[in-house]
């Protein structure tokens, strides 16, 4: 559900961060007057919980596998507005240290994954719960699954209307090229029976845990709300239900009207689909066996080196790795980066994007720069950039033909167009660069050192502490969380971790992150210390610094230069 970076255009980012900045300063004011700083270790640690979560891969049927988000249980047991804040944080701090969703889309996916999902969850648990295990249970599957399919609507919604209001002027899509008629059903038909499934599973599991082993960690509900409130929660979902689902399944007013769009941007990957349904269903079944196949033999080959002990490693690593360059400024290094990436993205020419993606690289010639730990995480993004964002592409975006691969026995074939490898490369180019450049200022600027040039750029100086605190502490929970695996995998070695032992598991983490925020806590109180830590100062612009900023503004100036021409 993460929008990398080069499936939006850079005014759909600006207007989605306008939307989430209101949200963000509302959440803060609550933070500071409300609830009060000292609750910045909750946050931090219910961050560091959702990071964790991401992690935890849950069998499903056929073989496939899903993960929950913990957005919607953020949102039970934190509310919407300090939900905001650490589902924020998780976002942030998987897009700069981790790839896994663009920078540019930081806001799109906080509008997403911090907004759309806690609060609908929230507001699900809350008008449905009652005051037995079994009904908040209940409620807590129901509200992490309308919460799921919520978010996904939205991401939907925001990628499909890319190809229809930004076009080069051969009608080329310019962003992502794959339509509200494809995104939409596609990304519903998803979370509709699969992901919104696991995230109900995984959100009832975890709150059932919560309720039997520490049932002070949710609010309880007032009983005699609880009228008024289910009558109007099955008012809405009334609704839903009449105007969604007849439009998903069916041709008609509700989602048809874009069905005239959709045969001119996407006729069909497979020529001669639609003559009759046993030749759409081997088109259908053949380019998923194309793109099943692929990522399979990918999957299989590095299943073991994606553990969530090897992830944990990685973020340990992360956390304690200095800068390679600490004698420049990190204010600079982080708005030169930015600067990039925004470039990167507003260019439209293929030039110059490649020019701009491979501009990171440049920063292997700074003295004492980690040559290694750069292409290290360059090369593990790059397959899951490939073949889930760009490769897709290649089969979408009509154009002349380069290759046509025919499906015996049927007349269907694979059609890829010269027009879809251009569309795949730019997706490929875009996120790629934006995962080097944040990448390349991690590594020169090293983990601390970043996360204090966000506070020297005006960002809240709690949202700054309860990133720190939630980048530090996810390893520590998640290492105890290994150890428990670990133990456990001993005492029962043929067992399979399915659903419920999944739910345990999380349940676990969430547990030892409440039991983590209040020793963090305490200890802040006792220090006398229950707010952010003051904004770090890194001086005045040396010599160095001013070389540097010279030669960055030199280098990107080229693909500059080559987008005017």
């Amino acid at each position: 559900m993460h929008i990398p970076d080069g499936y939006l255009s850079p005014s759909t980012c600006g207007a989605l961060f306008a939307a989430v900045a209101p949200f963000w300063y509302a959440a803060e004011r609550s933070l500071r007057r409300g609830i009060g700083e000292a609750r910045i270790p909750h946050i931090a640690l219910m961050s560091s919980f959702s990071f964790i979560v991401m992690m935890f891969n849950i069998p499903m049927a056929g073989g496939t596998t899903g993960h929950a988000t913990g957005a919607a249980l953020a949102g039970i047991v934190l509310g919407p507005g300090a939900a905001l804040l650490a589902l924020t944080t998780t976002v942030v701090i998987q897009a700069v240290f981790f790839g896994d969703g663009g920078v540019l889309a930081i806001g799109a996916n906080c509008f997403n994954l911090a907004i759309v999902m806690p609060a609908t969850g929230a507001l699900v648990y809350r008008l449905l719960a009652g005051s037995g295990i079994r009904s908040r249970t209940a409620a807590a599957a129901i509200a992490g699954y309308v919460a799921a399919n919520a978010g996904a609507l939205c991401v939907a919604v925001e990628i499909g209307l890319q190809p229809l209001l930004f076009r080069s002027p051969s009608g080329q899509p310019l962003y992502c090229p794959f339509p509200l008629a494809l995104t939409v059903p596609g990304m519903m038909a998803g979370h509709l029976t699969v992901f919104g499934l696991v995230e109900a599973l995984i959100t009832g599991g975890v709150v059932n845990y919560a309720l039997r082993h520490e049932p002070g960690l949710l609010v309880t509900i007032r009983n005699r709300e609880h009228g008024r409130l289910r009558a109007r929660a099955w008012l809405l979902i009334a609704l839903f239900a009449a105007a969604v689902p007849l439009g998903l399944l069916s041709t008609g007013t509700a989602w048809g009207e874009w069905d005239e769009y959709a045969r001119v941007i996407w006729p069909s990957v497979f020529g001669g689909y639609g003559r009759t349904a046993i030749r759409y269903m081997l088109s259908a079944f053949g380019g998923a066996v194309i793109c099943a196949a692929i990522v399979s033999v990918f999957a299989f080959r590095h299943r073991r080196r994606r553990s969530i002990g090897s992830s944990i490693q990685r973020l340990a690593e992360m956390s304690d790795t200095p800068g390679s360059r600490p004698d420049l400024n990190p204010r600079l290094i982080l708005l030169v980066g930015l600067s990039g990436i925004v470039l990167l993205n507003l260019f439209q020419t293929f030039g110059s994007l490649l020019a701009a993606a491979i501009l990171p690289a440049a920063a292997m010639l700074l003295p004492g720069f980690r040559r290694s730990t750069f292409l290290k995480r360059i090369a593990a993004s790059l397959p899951i950039v490939l073949l889930l964002f760009a490769a897709p592409a290649l089969f979408v975006v009509p154009g002349d033909a380069i290759l046509t691969i025919p499906l015996s026995p049927s007349d269907a074939s694979v059609t890829i167009s010269r027009a879809g490898l251009d569309a795949a490369g730019r997706l490929l180019l875009r996120a790629m660069g934006s995962i080097g450049y944040a990448t390349a200022v991690v590594v020169v600027c090293g983990t601390a050192s970043a996360l204090g040039a966000l506070r020297g750029l005006m960002l809240p100086a709690s949202f700054v502490t309860a990133l720190g605190m939630s980048f530090r502490y996810a390893a520590i929970v998640g290492r105890s969380l290994v150890e428990v695996e670990t133990a456990y995998a001993s005492r029962s070695p043929a067992a399979a971790p399915g659903i419920r032992e999944g739910a345990r598991r999380i349940g676990v983490a969430l547990r030892r992150s409440v039991e983590l925020s209040s020793h963090v806590a305490m200890a802040m109180t006792a220090r006398g210390h229950l707010g952010a830590s003051p904004p770090r100062t890194f001086g005045r612009l040396t010599a160095a610094d001013l070389r540097f900023l010279a030669l960055a503004a030199a280098v990107l100036a080229i693909p500059v230069l080559m987008e005017v021409r």
